[in-house]
C-alpha cells in the first residue's frame, strides 16, 4: 500500500486526463493510453507482469486486503478473469515478477508489504504458467524469507533472468514525511532451485531464509527536488537481458543501465545521468504501484490503484516508448 496521503487525486477529480504535468516540459516522455482495466476485478492494481506462454496476456495483482488471487487480462485490459490461489495465506501482495521455475514459467507473486515494518517474514508465491488456468491453482513453491537486519516495507520486486530475486524497499518515514534510500536485498538463483526441488518432493521450507544485503538506490539523491512521493520506489522491473532494470516511483521512471546481479549496488553517487541511469517524467496516476518492460525492452507499461476519471468502473493502462539506451 501507499501510505500516502494523495491530494494530488482531488486535483485530478476536475481532470479529464490523468496527466499534471505539461507534454512541453523538456525531457519528458509521453505515455499513450493502450487499454483499460475493470475496477470490480482490480480495485488496487499493485503490480504488473508479462506472460511468456501466452503473449496477449497480462498478470495483474491487488494490493493489501485481497484474498490470496490474482487477475488475468489481455494487454488492452480486456476480458478480466481472476484465479484464486488455494493452500497459501497472504498478508499484503505488492508486485509481480515472472521468470523460470525449473523447465517451466512462473509468475511470482511477491507478498512483501510491510507499512508497519512489524513482519517476522515476507514471502514470494511461484505460480506455474499454463496455456489455460483453471479457476482455482496451487502455488509450485512458497519462498519464504526474512531480512538480515530488520523489518523493511517492499513494494518492488524483480526476478533477474538468471534465476536471481531482488526486492527494492520502501523507505517512508511517516513522522518527517520524508523517503530513505531504497535498500536492495536479494535471493540468490541456488535457494530458488533448492526451494523448487524440495517443493516437487513435498518439501516445505522449515524456516525462511535470509535476503542478502545488495546496496541501496538512492532516489532522494538523484531526484532532490522531488517531493516525498517522487523518492518512493513502487515498482521494479529488470530487461530479459539483464543488463537494466526498471523502477517506478509515484511521480517518475528511471531506467538503470547495469546488470543488478554482477555485484552489490554501488553508491548511487557516482552514479551519472545519462550513463548510468536515466529519469523520465511521464504523466502521473494517482498510486501508481505497477511497472513492467515489454518483452523487448522497447517500451514499459504502467499502471494505477485509482479508477480513471473519466470513468470510475475502469483504471487506465499507459506505455512509454523507451529511447534508445545512451
Amino acid at each position: 500500500m501507499s501510505g500516502f496521503i494523495t491530494p494530488l487525486f482531488i486535483f485530478l477529480m476536475a481532470c479529464s486526463i490523468p496527466e499534471t504535468r505539461s507534454r512541453a516540459q523538456a525531457g519528458r516522455t509521453s505515455p499513450y493510453p493502450i487499454g483499460e482495466i475493470d475496477v470490480n476485478f482490480l480495485r488496487e492494481a499493485s503490480g504488473i507482469a508479462i506472460s511468456r506462454v501466452d503473449k496477449n496476456r497480462l498478470f495483474h495483482i491487488n494490493d493489501s486486503g485481497a484474498a490470496p488471487s490474482f487477475v488475468m487480462t489481455t494487454h488492452s485490459g480486456s476480458n478480466s478473469r481472476v484465479i484464486e490461489i488455494k493452500g497459501v495465506k497472504t498478508t499484503d501482495t505488492e508486485d509481480l515478477g515472472y521468470g523460470a521455475c525449473g523447465d517451466e514459467n512462473c509468475l511470482y507473486i511477491a507478498d512483501t508489504g510491510d507499512n508497519d515494518r512489524d513482519r517476522i517474514e515476507s514471502q514470494v508465491i511461484l505460480i506455474r504458467d499454463q496455456n489455460k488456468f483453471p479457476d482455482v491453482v496451487e502455488p509450485v513453491a512458497v519462498i519464504r524469507f526474512q531480512y538480515p537486519d530488520a523489518p523493511h516495507d517492499c513494494e518492488a520486486f524483480a526476478v533477474h533472468p538468471n534465476g536471481d530475486l531482488f526486492f527494492l524497499t520502501k523507505e517512508f518515514e511517516k513522522k518527517s514525511h520524508s523517503v530513505k534510500p531504497s535498500r536492495v536485498f536479494r535471493i540468490e538463483a541456488a535457494v530458488v532451485k533448492k526451494v523448487l526441488e524440495d517443493a516437487k518432493r513435498g518439501i516445505k521450507m522449515k524456516a525462511p531464509v535470509s535476503a542478502m544485503p545488495w546496496g541501496s538506490v538512492d532516489i532522494p539523491l538523484l531526484r532532490p527536488k522531488s517531493g516525498p512521493k517522487g523518492k518512493a520506489v513502487t515498482s521494479f522491473d529488470i530487461a530479459q537481458s539483464g543488463d537494466r532494470f526498471l523502477v517506478l516511483t509515484y511521480e517518475d521512471a528511471f531506467e538503470f543501465y547495469f546488470d543488478p546481479s554482477k555485484a552489490p549496488f554501488r553508491p548511487s553517487s557516482v552514479f551519472k545521468e545519462d550513463v548510468d541511469f536515466r529519469a523520465f517524467e511521464i504523466d502521473i496516476l494517482d498510486k501508481q504501484e505497477a511497472a513492467t518492460y515489454l518483452p523487448d525492452t522497447s517500451a514499459f507499461i504502467y499502471d494505477s490503484e485509482t479508477p480513471a476519471i473519466a470513468d470510475f468502473r475502469k483504471s487506465v493502462l499507459l506505455q512509454v516508448d523507451l529511447p534508445k539506451r545512451p
